[in-house]
């Protein structure tokens, strides 16, 4: 407000209070706090960040022209390479003057000017440039596909005027190959029936470079995937719920909803049209695992409950010198909180058991293999040390339900001390022939 006064007038609604409601649902206000530029009565949502130098780019654009006029090759490559899609109405009258072109051109720049770039050219060099002879003649220029021409004869349908013909031919044709995700279209976008591709970039010219190899593969897969953009830095939860690592971008993942898995193309493979398309060939083939998300795992625990993360699964569980136990629960599960001290006593009383190890994984922060079939909590399962099937507990949720299952389970066998004291069967072994040590040189003292 302070960058623009004078320019703009800047408003506060309380959508709370009883006089500003009917205003608000007037205008369908959903989330708050939601941002709306009202313009020669029409009214257009920011969708962007909330951050000062955005919102006022914004502003600035949406006060500019509808239709910016392009007077040379070097203007018009620029506002191509700036926006992937472009609408240009080709006419015979001056920068200033838009007279020849329709009235139905500006007047849908005017609607559409939030969404897309509009552009007037009418220098005789550039018309001969690319061979325009009938004028007005309108394009929509899309970055890897071909120009789509408007033909008033074709696309206009019985009962249609000539601005509607129009509208709906921009609607049709000026769309992006590489769809801007944000959170209102993400789940129409990446939850529907074709797999999607999703980019997710930063502000680095790294990123930058990935759109353009991104747009590449865009036109050569169109129809067989959605390929989406989105930014990682505002939708800071998204990377890790897709399995991304935190400050890993930009980043590369196809979305499949019908399989309800990700896949992350490798950090170490450079985002190039000819890699990708490799990387999703091989996807197609069914030569690509999964990528599970995983937290970091923690550093020097003490027990007797373990932190599993996804990353460090298959190496923990395969442990050919340990039996494994592994508890899936998430934080707001409430069984899961009723069995944790009871997990906890487990591992409490087996923690001289020293061929036992047990772990506990978060389903909230970590992805199981999908192979394991976990679709309820908390689920406990052991991984035998000489035979790595999973076996799930299916008994009652108790210490000695736990313990004999385990007892009966497990490949490298333990037992019970005169004391109740659980141990390995080697460990007790040596115990009782300490222990034996220890009777004999108390019998010949005379005790």
């Amino acid at each position: 407000a302070t960058e623009l006064a004078g320019q703009v007038l800047f408003g506060r609604v309380d959508c709370s209070s009883s006089q500003a409601a009917p205003l608000c649902n007037q205008h369908e206000v959903v989330y708050h706090p939601t941002i709306i530029l009202f313009s020669k009565g029409l009214s257009y949502e920011y969708l962007k960040r909330g951050l000062a130098s955005e919102m006022t780019r914004f502003l600035e654009r949406m006060l500019a022209a509808s239709v910016k006029p392009i007077g040379s090759l070097v203007e018009l490559a620029a506002v191509t390479q700036e926006h992937p899609v472009v609408v240009v109405g080709f006419h015979s009258g001056t920068d200033e003057d838009l007279g020849g072109l329709d009235p139905f051109f500006e007047s849908t720049a005017d609607t559409l000017k939030d969404q897309l770039t509009f552009c007037s050219i009418s220098a005789p060099p550039l018309l001969s440039e690319f061979g325009v002879t009938a004028l007005p003649t309108y394009l929509i220029l899309r970055r890897g596909l071909e120009a789509s021409v408007f033909e008033e004869e074709r696309d206009q349908r019985e009962g249609e005027s000539e601005a509607m013909s129009f509208g709906l031919w921009v609607a049709d044709n000026a769309v992006d190959l590489v769809v801007g995700l944000t959170q209102e279209n993400y789940h129409y976008k990446v939850g529907g029936d074709l797999p999607a591709v999703v980019l997710l970039t930063d502000a680095t010219q790294a990123s930058k470079e990935a759109v353009g190899e991104m747009y590449k593969v865009a036109a050569a897969l169109r129809g067989v995937f959605e390929f989406c953009q989105m930014d990682g830095m505002r939708y800071l939860s998204l990377p890790a719920r897709l399995g991304v690592h935190p400050g890993v971008l930009p980043a590369l993942v196809i979305v499949s909803h019908k399989h309800e898995s990700n896949w992350v193309l490798p950090h170490d493979r450079e985002i190039t049209a000819e890699s990708v398309m490799k990387w999703i060939a091989d996807w197609r083939e069914g030569k690509l695992k999964p990528t599970l998300r995983s937290a970091i795992a923690p550093v020097g625990e003490e027990g007797p409950i373990y932190t599993l993360v996804s990353d460090d699964f298959e190496e923990k569980t395969k442990d050919s010198t340990r039996d494994v136990v592994v508890h899936f629960s998430t934080r707001w599960c409430g069984f899961c909180s009723v069995f944790k001290p009871i997990y906890h006593s487990l591992a409490l009383g087996t923690q001289n058991v020293r061929t036992l190890v047990l772990y506990s994984f978060d389903l909230g922060e970590n992805d199981p293999d999908p192979s394991l079939n976990v679709t309820s909590f908390p689920t406990v399962m052991l991984f035998p040390a000489h035979n790595k099937s999973a076996i799930t507990f299916g008994g009652e949720r108790s210490v000695r339900a736990l313990t004999q299952f385990l007892k009966t389970h497990v490949s490298l066998k333990f037992d019970e001390m005169s004391d109740g004291v659980l141990v390995s069967a080697d460990r007790k072994q040596e115990i009782l022939t300490s222990l034996h040590g220890i009777r004999s040189g108390i019998a010949a003292s005379g005790r």
